[in-house]
């Protein structure tokens, strides 16, 4: 059903598969990013606008609900890992145990964290993953994976950062 939906035609239609996909969310990485596009077509102040940007966003997640990755089981004597990346619009999040994905995690940036450099954004990434999933990892130890550069920036970055600071308002407790 999913692979033969066609290429929307109104406002209605893309929110109809908007929905439908939505639903699926959590089994999608980076459901938030790959559906971007839609959101400035489901706009009222803009009208119906299809186009490239739009189809191929349909089209990936198209391609990504009818080939997603089954989620693992969580085993609590295992370490989880959480893996983290952030791009222009959106950051997401893996949880994983022995590379199996558990959980997916995305959410597009709005607001002020849309201005966020790109080391605040994935800071604020790994922030939104702990506070999904502080449940499956307090209080044992746990892995953090993001890119280099990344890591190169935090060993000298200052406490005093809003990103920063929110990394220590993480709940520690379910």
């Amino acid at each position: 059903m999913i692979r033969e939906w066609p290429s929307p035609k109104s406002v209605g239609e893309v929110r109809s598969f908007h929905g439908l996909a939505g639903f699926y969310r959590r089994f999608v990485r980076d459901f938030s990013t790959i559906a971007a596009p839609f959101t400035e077509v489901i706009k009222k102040t803009v009208g119906f606008k299809w186009e490239e940007a739009q189809e191929k966003a349909f089209q990936t997640l198209k391609g990504r609900l009818t080939n997603a990755p089954f989620l693992a089981l969580s085993d609590f004597l295992k370490t989880f890992e959480i893996e983290c990346d952030a791009s222009g619009v959106g950051v997401g999040a893996v949880l994983m145990q022995e590379k199996k994905p558990i959980a997916y995690f995305s959410e597009k940036l709005g607001g002020a964290t849309l201005n966020y450099p790109t080391y605040d954004k994935e800071m604020y990434a790994l922030f939104r993953a702990l506070q999904t999933w502080h449940h499956y990892l307090w209080p044992k130890e746990f892995v953090i994976h993001t890119d280099h550069e990344f890591l190169k920036h935090l060993k000298g970055q200052q406490k005093s950062s809003h990103v920063v600071q929110l990394i220590f308002k993480v709940p520690t407790q379910p």
